[in-house]
């Protein structure tokens, strides 16, 4: 054995490893095809060593006993970047199988006192740390990718350019293209898939990303569901058709299609929010709610989710519910930074001093807006020197300073509310009142303002005013 050891080649084979062997059943990522062509002389010793059931023997042809714990980690560089799945699985199985012999031995052979059931496979918590570096390393991408569309797109491209030709991601990046609406990256993946491998699920739903992006939903339905002509089982085809018949309202074809997807994979948090958003269109708060419920608990910190669960919140009249949710949202996106993330926490301020009004807490409610048009401005002031296309949507400040000005004058603070009319141009395209014509509509105790909802300001009560003749001052 000591001889069969010694000839086997070393990792350092070299660029050219025709001469190490055949790999059978090669594997589609050019990466782990050179690592199963360099191992394939040890793949063969060890593959041997557990055929004659010497299974402690064959894990220690690729993984030394000491090694274990010393060497498995999530670094670059380590033994984990060295060894092909192919083989790690041989070495993981090899080890599972000698714990469990262990296990049968140092049972007694017949039942007595000394039994009581505490015998465990001593392996396992060395697998589960192999594995953990594995998972680690895995879950660091994934949350890069899941905090910053802009960051996942370095990522992919990355990997784009090291193998053009291994499409197990392009699904994936075609969505995080399509969320940044870049067309034209997203035209070139969806050309280059094509040309790959056109009877791929992963081809057929980039395709359809791209066409729904450029506003084709027809030709996107298509190709999701040409997807599922080629596997039946995949979620991510039934989640993105439902969200295309959801876009063309068809809500129950929609529905059907996010249960499918469901069925498929229980933890798909898009499909249950998109169940979600298809209730709401049918008018069924409770099941809306229930699904949207459904999709925060796999993923608690995203302010999509929260937002959409505080919606239907208060669309029940459970607005101390719908605050503590839009708390928890604000709290969850003070972490993150960029333009993206200051419009949302502007947004939320709103929608939160929104709550507060209907819940009769005039107090918190200006406080609230107050701190929606700091963050909204101070964004805005971000922006500009650093002369990027991203901006603010400014639409929520001259509503809130409409707002903020109307409870002024209410209050009788004439001062605040001049100061807060000054700067309000637009609501929503409509010219809004001088504070002159809003102090007199006020003194005949005229109502001007539209009722505060949890989603703005009533733009037709606006529309309605500016239609209102009264005399000069």
């Amino acid at each position: 054995m000591a001889a069969l050891l010694s000839a086997l080649p070393g990792h350092d084979v070299g660029e050219d490893v025709s001469s190490v062997g055949r790999v059978f059943n090669p594997p589609a990522n050019p990466a782990q095809l050179y690592l199963e062509q360099t191992e394939f002389p040890k793949y063969l010793l060890a593959k041997s060593l557990f055929d004659c059931r010497e299974f402690q023997r064959c894990a220690s042809v690729f993984l030394p006993r000491q090694s274990i714990r010393n060497t498995w980690t999530s670094r670059q560089g380590t033994v984990y970047d060295r060894i092909s799945r192919k083989a790690l699985f041989l070495t993981l199985y090899a080890l599972l199988i000698a714990g469990e012999k262990q296990k049968t031995e140092q049972k007694a052979q017949v039942l007595g006192t000394a039994d009581n059931g505490a015998t465990v496979n001593q392996q396992l918590p060395d697998i589960r740390h192999i594995l953990q570096a594995s998972l680690d390393q895995t879950h660091e991408v994934t949350i890069e990718n899941d905090s910053n569309l802009y960051e996942a797109n370095l990522l992919f491209s990355k990997v784009l350019a090291l193998d053009p030709r291994y499409l197990d991601f392009f699904d994936h990046y075609s969505n995080v293209l399509y969320n940044l609406g870049s067309h034209d990256r997203l035209a070139f993946v969806a050309q280059l898939a094509s040309s790959v491998d056109s009877h791929r699920p992963e081809t057929c739903l980039v395709i359809g990303n791209y066409y729904s992006l450029s506003s084709r939903p027809e030709a996107a339905i298509t190709s999701f569901r040409r997807a599922l002509v080629l596997d039946r089982s995949c979620s991510a085809a039934w989640t993105l058709l439902g969200h295309e018949y959801l876009k063309a309202q068809n809500t129950h074809a929609a529905i059907e299609s996010y249960r499918h997807a469901i069925s498929h994979a229980r933890h798909d948090y898009r499909a249950l929010f998109g169940l979600g958003q298809a209730y709401d269109a049918l008018e069924q708060p409770d099941l809306s709610l229930h699904y949207y419920l459904r999709a925060s608990t796999i993923r608690p910190s995203d302010t999509d989710l929260l937002q959409a669960v505080a919606t239907g919140l208060a669309a029940m009249s459970r607005l101390e519910e719908a605050i503590k949710v839009l708390k928890r949202a604000l709290a969850c996106s003070a972490s993150e930074d960029g333009v993206a993330a200051k419009q949302t926490r502007a947004e939320l301020l709103f929608r939160l001093g929104g709550l507060y009004n209907e819940a009769q807490n005039r107090e918190e409610a200006t406080a609230c807006l107050e701190m929606c048009l700091d963050k909204a401005l101070e964004g805005e002031a971000t922006c500009r020197p650093a002369g990027t296309s991203e901006r603010l949507d400014m639409a929520m400040i001259p509503k809130a300073q409409l707002l903020l000005a109307q409870w002024a004058v209410e209050d009788g603070d004439s001062v605040s509310a001049q100061r807060l009319f000054q700067p309000v141009v637009l609501v929503d395209n409509i010219p809004v009142l001088s504070y002159q014509r809003a102090m007199l509509l006020a003194t005949e105790h005229l109502s001007p303002y539209p009722p505060f909802g949890v989603l703005g300001l009533n733009t037709d009560g606006v529309e309605s005013l500016l239609h209102l003749r009264k005399p000069e001052l």
